[in-house]
C-alpha cells in the first residue's frame, strides 16, 4: 500500500463517505 498524505486521505475519504474531516476528526470504517 502506498502511503498517502493527510490531504490524501482526506480526500478520498470525502469522495467516498461525503465527510469532510476536522483536524482531529479522523474516523474510519476500514
Amino acid at each position: 500500500m502506498k502511503k498517502l498524505t493527510k490531504s490524501q486521505i482526506e480526500e478520498k475519504m470525502k469522495s467516498f463517505e461525503g465527510w469532510d474531516y476536522g483536524e482531529n476528526a479522523i474516523h474510519t470504517s476500514l
